[in-house]
C-alpha cells in the first residue's frame, strides 16, 4: 500500500526548539521526506562533495496541528535562492522512520511495549469467521442492531519475551446522498506486546514471520494497512508509524481465495499452536519457505526457474529436518577427506585438481536422490502423494535437475521438459508444502485436504 500525504509546518531539533525552520513532510510510495526546508536545518555545508549528517531527530508541527518525529535523518538536497537582500538555503532531508502524533526528545525515548499492524486484506483468509452481527431490535420495526463479534482468534506467546495476539478495527459511517445508508468497515490484525519497552526494529521480525505464515498457508500476499504503537499496552495515545518499510509487502497484494486457498483459518484445529510451532522452527523453516514462495509468486521466472528453485527448497528441508551426510565433517576431513584428496593422480595439475578437490568437499554430504527418497518416506500416507513416491519420477526428477545446473550430455533417465516439467514442479510443490505442514502439527486429514485445494487452483499447462 502507498499512502501519501503532505503536511506543511514547523521543525527543529529538540535540543534547540527556539530555531525553527519551515518545510513540508511528504510520504510517497514509503520514501518520507522533509521537502524545501529553510531556516537553521538548512545552514549546512558540503565539504569534499558529501553532505553532512543530518539531525538524528527532527520534531514538527503541521499547520494542521499534527504532531511529527523524524527519526534517523539524512540530506539530499542542497540549492541556493537568491533574493534582494542576500538569499537563502534550501535543503532537503530523507527520513527513515516517521512517528505520528508525539514528540520524542531523544532516540532513546523512542522506544515500546506495543506494535500493531492492520492488513487490507487478512480477511480474505479469515473469511468464514463471522466479525459481524446484524439483529431486529424488538419491539421496534425495521430497525436493526449491528454489534462487532469479532473475538480472540490466536494469544500465543512466541518467545524472547513477546507475545501475539489478533487484532481489528470496525467502523461505521452515514452518508445522505443520493440515498441516506450506513457503511461497516473492518479491518483485522495483529499487535504483538513486549515484557520490556523496546524499538520498533525488534518488533518487525515476528510481525514479518506472521505474515509470512498467512502467506504460505492462504497462498497469498498480506498487504500493510497500518501500524501504530503504544508505550504502554493499554494506554494511549496510539503512535502511527510511518516509513522504513512499515508498510512494504512482500509482493503485490494478492488476496486468500475463498474457495481455492490451501488453508483458510477455520481448517486449522489449533491456530495457536501452528504459530507457536512456527516462531519456533522459523530459523530452519525461512529459507525453504522463502523458496517456496519465490517460485510461487514470482510471474518473471519460466518452469525452468521455478523447478530449479523447488529442487533448491527440498535440499533445504532436508537439511534443516534430516540427516543427511554419512559422517559429520569433521569425521570426514579427518579420517575421509585427505585420503582422497591424496589419490587424485599426480598429472591431474591447476584447476582440474582444484575441482576435483572441491567435489570431495562435500563427499561426506547425501546426494539428492537420497534426499528426495527420505522425503517421500516423510509424507502422509496418502495416495495423492503417489507420484511423488516413484522412484522413476524421482529419477527423472534428479537428472533434470543436474541436466539443468551442469550440463549433463547423456543423463540415465531422460530430462522433462513442456508439461511434464511443469506438473514436476507441482509435484514437488505439494510435497514440500505438506512437509511444512507436517512440522507445524496439521493432522494428516487436513494436509491432504489442503492438497487438494491447492491441486484444484493449479493451472494447466499449454504449449506456446
Amino acid at each position: 500500500m502507498s499512502v501519501e500525504f503532505r503536511e506543511e509546518g514547523l521543525w527543529w531539533v529538540p535540543q534547540n526548539p527556539e530555531q525553527i525552520s519551515v518545510a513540508a513532510l511528504e510520504v510517497a510510495n514509503e520514501r518520507c521526506t522533509l521537502k524545501s526546508i529553510v531556516g537553521p536545518l538548512s545552514n549546512i555545508s558540503i565539504a569534499n562533495g558529501q553532505f553532512p549528517p543530518g539531525p538524528p531527530l527532527v520534531v514538527g508541527r503541521s499547520h494542521s496541528g499534527s504532531l511529527f518525529t523524524c527519526t534517523r535523518t539524512y540530506y539530499s538536497n542542497l540549492h541556493q535562492n537568491g533574493t534582494p537582500t542576500g538569499g537563502h538555503s534550501v535543503t532537503d532531508l530523507d527520513v527513515l522512520s516517521i512517528y505520528k502524533s508525539r514528540h520524542f526528545q531523544t532516540i532513546e525515548e523512542v522506544v515500546f511495549r506495543r506494535a500493531g499492524w492492520l492488513y487490507s486484506n487478512l480477511h480474505t483468509w479469515i473469511f468464514d469467521v463471522p466479525h459481524l452481527h446484524v439483529e431486529e431490535v424488538a419491539g421496534q420495526e425495521r430497525t436493526y442492531q449491528v454489534r462487532h463479534q469479532r473475538e480472540d482468534l490466536w494469544d500465543v506467546d512466541i518467545g524472547d519475551g513477546f507475545r501475539l495476539r489478533n487484532d481489528f478495527r470496525f467502523n461505521s459511517s452515514w452518508s445522505y446522498s443520493p440515498n441516506p445508508a450506513v457503511t461497516f468497515s473492518h479491518l483485522d490484525g495483529i499487535f504483538i506486546e513486549s515484557q520490556e519497552p523496546c524499538p520498533i526494529e525488534s518488533f518487525r521480525p515476528f510481525e514479518h514471520r506472521f505474515r509470512a505464515l498467512v502467506n504460505l498457508l492462504g497462498d497469498c500476499q498480506l498487504e500493510i494497512f497500518s501500524l501504530k504503537c503504544r508505550q504502554e499496552i493499554e494506554q494511549p495515545p496510539e503512535v502511527e508509524v510511518f516509513g522504513d518499510g512499515s508498510r512494504v509487502p512482500f509482493g503485490t497484494r494478492r488476496d486468500a481465495r475463498r474457495g481455492g486457498m490451501p488453508l483458510p483459518f477455520s481448517s486449522l484445529q489449533n491456530f495457536n499452536e501452528v504459530l507457536a510451532r512456527w516462531n519456533t522452527l522459523y530459523e530452519r523453516l525461512e529459507p525453504v519457505v522463502n523458496l517456496y514462495l519465490f517460485g510461487k509468486h514470482n510471474s518473471h521466472l519460466d518452469i525452468g526457474n521455478m523447478f530449479l528453485g523447488i529442487m533448491q527448497a527440498l535440499e533445504a528441508y532436508h537439511r534443516s529436518f534430516h540427516i543427511g551426510a554419512f559422517m559429520t565433517a569433521e569425521e570426514y576431513d579427518a579420517d575421509v577427506r585427505p585420503a582422497l584428496n591424496a589419490a587424485i593422480p599426480a598429472v591431474v595439475e591447476g584447476a582440474f585438481r582444484q575441482r576435483l578437490q572441491s567435489a570431495i568437499q562435500y563427499g561426506y554430504e547425501f546426494s539428492l536422490r537420497r534426499r528426495l527418497r527420505d522425503l517421500v518416506d516423510a509424507l502422509p500416507q496418502s495416495q495423492i502423494f503417489g507420484t511423488a513416491r516413484n522412484t522413476d519420477f524421482r529419477n527423472r526428477s534428479v537428472d533434470t535437475r543436474n541436466t539443468m545446473v551442469h550440463q549433463i550430455p547423456a543423463p540415465e533417465f531422460p530430462p522433462m521438459e513442456g508439461g511434464d516439467l511443469y506438473n514436476a514442479i507441482n509435484v514437488w510443490r505439494e510435497a514440500l508444502f505438506a512437509l511444512i505442514l507436517g512440522q507445524l502439527g496439521v493432522e494428516a486429514n487436513t494436509i491432504e485436504s489442503s492438497i487438494q485445494r491447492l491441486r484444484a487452483a493449479q493451472g494447466t499447462f499449454v504449449a506456446v
